[in-house]
C-alpha cells in the first residue's frame, strides 16, 4: 500500500492510515509474543511502538530501549541459527552427491503431500 502511494506521490487517506496502523500493531504484538514479552513490559513496548512516549517515565523509556535491543539480538540469533541450519543441509546434500534437480523435485513432492 505504501509503495503504491509513494509512486503516486500522494499522502495516505485516513482509512489507509488506520489500516497501516492496525497492521503495524498486529505485527508488533506478534513480535512481542514470539519473544515472550508479556505483562507491563509488553504494554510499555506497545506504547513506545505506537509513539506514546509522552506518557512514559524515564525508566519505562529505558526499558523499551533495552527490550527493543533484546528483540534485535534475538532476531539476529535466530537468523544465524537458520543460516547455519541451511548450510548444514546444503553440506549433507552435497555429500550425498544427488543432483540438485532431483532434490528439488523430491522437496516439491513432499510439500505437495504434506
Amino acid at each position: 500500500m505504501l509503495t503504491n502511494e509513494m509512486k503516486k506521490n500522494r499522502a495516505l487517506t485516513v482509512d489507509e492510515q488506520a489500516r497501516v496502523s492496525s497492521n503495524m500493531k498486529v505485527i508488533f504484538e506478534s513480535e512481542a509474543d514470539a519473544l515472550k514479552i508479556t505483562g507491563e513490559k509488553k504494554n510499555t513496548l506497545m506504547k513506545a511502538l505506537n509513539g506514546d512516549f509522552n506518557n512514559m517515565s524515564k525508566s519505562q523509556a529505558q526499558q523499551v530501549i533495552n527490550d527493543m535491543r533484546g528483540m534485535r539480538e534475538q532476531a539476529n540469533i535466530e537468523y544465524d541459527q537458520q543460516a547455519a541450519d541451511q548450510k548444514n543441509y546444503l553440506m549433507v546434500i552435497l555429500s550425498l552427491k544427488i543432483p540438485i534437480t532431483k532434490i528439488w523435485l523430491l522437496q516439491n513432492k513432499n510439500e505437495l503431500t504434506s
